[in-house]
């Protein structure tokens, strides 16, 4: 299966409020990226520490010592970089990583350019990308000028920072870097900053790679400009294949607090046993039947749950598209106040929901986090899961990152290393001839006993809420919920 690694870069204005960076985590979960970019943290290297939770696995940042300018690398938990070395701006201005991706050398440096006209930066940044590129990589980053004079802005005025926007097309060219969006649209006309005291548009934010990487890249992309003043920039490339994974289903028990689920689960079951309750099947396999039932209808129940608040959301989405490019072909003070009002409502959005997270987690910190519970065992699985092995070696010394092939080799050594042998004749005899205690007929029959529903429900109601359910993805939560129903 090929595999697609989803890269963003992105100015995002500061993260030194927590509700700020919730927004910006869960923006940049909810669009499925694997590795940002960030620029103008604004953070302390404790506070960009703390960025390394959710989905985020690896964080490489630099800072500046009074919390200004401050540049962030964020990988996603499952993406396997190891870091061979890195080169920190001690002023916050870039952070450049090199490692080993899937077993494949890969560069990054993300850059935060100063907004003065600064060549000598620009060429110190593409003189440290080239001398630590040696295969695959990319350059990303806000670098606060344009590379195309008639393409990259919006207004006819002369070029802010000539001599940087000089030196940077002059130094791609030289080195053979380009400019991943401009070559996937030529001709086309978009921007990914808006300056309020010039009333223009221009593109600031880039992502360059060297030409023979082009070729893995699928797509590159400007999106809207939310949360931040600056529209994140999207690219996707072709990296390696990898496994799919079945994911297990659980039932969320948030929705034992929501009354249209719970009245929805038992118009369900009532329906269920009424259709049931002449089958001449056997009561378990009814029961069996019913959970796969509910578990089938949940499943369209919260599907289109989501659906719903995600059509509410893209619709924002696409309203603040509509409007930015509106506002670029004529921007009248209509136009921008309608404009700032779409941004509003989905930056509350936005607002509302990383609110719901961050109470969520401090409630259960709260509750969790001094002592040994579920918290603490998800702590462990995350620090596991970083651990995952993406490389063995062969019987032959070949080194293998083909997660198919190192499944197989673990396959193989163990079927073999677990193989039937002969068994002791010793322990055979022993086995044979010893004396086991058995139980009395009575005693047999008041085990095989069925279940009556008090000894159901008073069982149900010992245990602890909380705990992870079974194989059928159903928690305790639920039985107690709704036992009069079951």
């Amino acid at each position: 299966m090929t595999h697609l690694l989803n890269f963003v870069t992105w100015n995002v204005q500061g993260l030194g409020h927590v509700i700020k960076r919730k927004k910006v985590l869960t923006f940049l979960k909810r669009q499925k990226i694997d590795i940002a970019l960030l620029q103008e943290t604004r953070l302390s290297d404790l506070e960009h520490s703390k960025l390394k939770r959710d989905w985020v696995g690896q964080v490489y940042f630099s800072s500046h010592s009074q919390n200004k300018r401050g540049t962030a690398i964020l990988i996603k938990r499952n993406i396997p970089f190891t870091l061979l070395h890195d080169v920190r701006d001690p002023e916050g201005r870039f952070i450049l990583i090199k490692g080993l991706i899937f077993g494949r050398p890969f560069t990054i440096l993300n850059v935060y350019a100063p907004n003065t006209d600064s060549p000598n930066f620009i060429s110190q940044i593409v003189l440290l990308f080239n001398q630590h590129c040696d295969s695959f990589g990319f350059m990303g980053g806000d670098f606060n000028c344009i590379h195309n004079a008639r393409l990259d802005k919006s207004s006819s005025a002369p070029v802010s920072n000539p001599r940087a926007s000089s030196t940077l097309k002059g130094l791609c060219m030289d080195s053979g870097l380009i400019d991943v969006w401009r070559t996937l649209n030529p001709n086309t006309k978009d921007y990914s900053f808006f300056s309020h005291p010039h009333n223009s548009y221009s593109r600031l934010d880039y992502f360059f790679t060297p030409k023979h990487f082009l070729y893995s890249v699928q797509s590159c992309l400007i999106g809207p400009i939310t949360i931040s003043d600056h529209a994140p920039v999207y690219l996707q490339c072709d990296l390696i294949s990898d496994i799919p994974r079945t994911p297990s289903w659980k039932y969320n028990t948030s929705l034992l607090n929501d009354d249209s689920s719970c009245a929805f689960v038992r118009k369900s079951l009532s329906q269920y046993w009424a259709d049931n309750s002449l089958s001449p099947v056997s009561p378990a396999i009814i029961w069996d039947a019913a959970k796969a039932t509910m578990r089938g209808q949940l499943i369209s129940y919260c599907s289109f749950r989501k659906k719903t608040l995600e059509k509410n959301r893209r619709f924002l989405e696409s309203e603040v598209v509509r409007l930015e490019q509106t506002h670029k072909q004529s921007s009248t003070p209509e136009n921008f106040k309608a404009l700032i009002a779409a941004r509003t409502k989905l930056n509350i959005e936005y607002t509302n929901h990383a609110r719901k997270l961050l109470l969520y987690t401090k409630q259960n910190y709260y509750e969790f986090g001094n002592r040994s519970s579920r918290l603490l065992a998800h702590q462990l699985k995350k620090q596991i899961s970083e651990r995952s092995i993406t490389a063995i070696k062969m019987d032959k010394g070949k080194v293998t990152y083909d997660p198919s092939t190192i499944n197989k080799t673990f396959r193989d050594f163990y079927k073999s290393l677990y193989s039937a042998g002969q068994c002791d004749p010793d322990g055979a005899a022993y086995l044979n001839n010893i004396s086991l205690p058995s139980i009395t007929e009575e005693d047999l029959s008041s085990l095989d006993a069925a279940f009556s529903p008090n000894e159901v429900w008073a069982a149900i109601q010992s245990m602890p809420n909380g705990k992870s359910p079974g194989s059928d993805g159903f928690p305790v939560e639920f039985f107690k919920k709704f036992w009069l129903e079951i």
